[in-house]
């Protein structure tokens, strides 16, 4: 339950510096931690630390012992006063926009090189490595407006519109040149050579970007979707399961303009202008919200014939939430409604949505 997770945090953490008058602007989530973003632009995360996602300088994890969180859990320090707008986590990294630069900064995991550059090696777990951290080499000059991340890889979307993509590469999410496996650049690099800007067809411009486990999927200013990388449960939404490097022209059929994108690991979901919600790709647990567990996006006829979730109460979806095998939806009447895989007590799951009579008023 994502979204009611990002309300309870969001409560919680900003009393602990309420004596500061900060408050939490965006919550992020990799596997098994999770950052903040202050008003002020400051960050703080705590979780899981093996590959110093945490940006402390060490691998000591935090949030087990009270001494470890609230006022006792420390800003990152960067060495430097960086204003940071938004926070990206991939499985064990973190990107970050800065104000008035134009590339983001990364820190944490790096095995794929998803942190843009260098030869591999974790940043953020060794003394004063986030002292010194660099942009990310880009090949478009265009400031970064928005990030998002799947598990080994982050992509940016410019100003320009061009969507551009460093870290693994399996299956097309991080470029277009198929010759690599990896998108890093070479050290020392003469040149940037090694991010390639994706696809989506000549002089598109997407506004939105929204990244799974191992896909990437773009919203344009007319409201269609494009999406490439991995497709083994549709999860690109076009009737098939062909991986794709590309994507010049086969939109998600939706059957109207998308306004707003979400994606969990291996599914994505759309709100359409007037308020209907649809999701596609994998659904072992319910997580598209149609009373079953069929995957939609792998068939030709699947887009064509999926139908709005049923979330009842006459209410419209205006934000959504999607993780692991899960989604939530905040409608217009301010409810909040989570299906696919729930947890309603410790060591117990129960499925919403998987069987007829799940969703609607139910």
């Amino acid at each position: 339950m994502k979204v009611l997770v990002l309300i309870i945090l969001i409560s919680h953490l900003s009393l602990a510096d309420e004596s500061k008058n900060l408050s939490i602007v965006q919550l992020a989530s990799g596997d098994n931690f999770t950052c903040a973003l202050f008003d002020s632009g400051r960050a703080k995360c705590w979780g899981m630390n093996l590959s110093g996602q945490l940006g402390y300088g060490d691998i000591n994890s935090r949030g087990k012992k009270a001494d470890t969180v609230g006022k006792n859990l420390p800003f990152i320090d960067f060495g430097t006063d960086l204003f940071l707008e938004e926070l990206s986590t991939g499985q064990a990294h973190v990107c970050a926009r800065v104000r008035g630069k134009n590339a983001p900064i990364c820190w944490g995991a790096n095995e794929k090189h998803q942190l843009g550059h260098g030869a591999g090696n974790n940043v953020g777990s060794g003394k004063d490595q986030m002292n010194k951290l660099s942009e990310v080499p880009l090949k478009d000059v265009s400031p970064v407006i928005r990030l998002t991340s799947g598990d080994y890889f982050t992509c940016g979307l410019h100003d320009s519109g061009k969507v551009e993509c460093w870290g693994a590469n399996w299956n097309g999410e991080g470029r277009n040149s198929p010759e690599n496996e990896f998108d890093y650049d070479p050290t020392p690099p003469p040149e940037v050579n090694a991010h390639d800007l994706v696809n989506f067809g000549k002089d598109s411009k997407a506004v939105e970007i929204v990244g799974g486990s191992d896909f990437v999927c773009a919203r344009f200013a007319a409201g269609n979707v494009r999406c490439i990388g991995v497709n083994f449960a549709g999860q690109l939404g076009v009737g098939d399961t062909t991986a794709r490097k590309s994507n010049e022209g086969n939109d998600v059929m939706l059957g109207g303009p998308a306004e707003f994108l979400v994606a969990g690991s291996f599914h994505a979901c759309a709100g359409l202008k007037g308020g209907n919600f649809k999701c596609w790709g994998r659904n072992d647990n319910g997580q598209l919200g149609q009373g079953d567990r069929r995957a939609r996006g792998m068939l030709t006829n699947d887009m064509a014939e999926l139908m709005p979730i049923d979330l009842g109460m006459k209410a419209r979806v205006v934000a959504a939430a999607a993780s692991y095998r899960k989604t939530c939806a905040v409608l217009s009447n301010r409810a909040v409604k989570c299906w696919g895989i729930t947890n309603p007590f410790p060591n117990e799951t129960i499925d919403v949505g998987a069987k007829p009579g799940d969703m609607g008023d139910n």
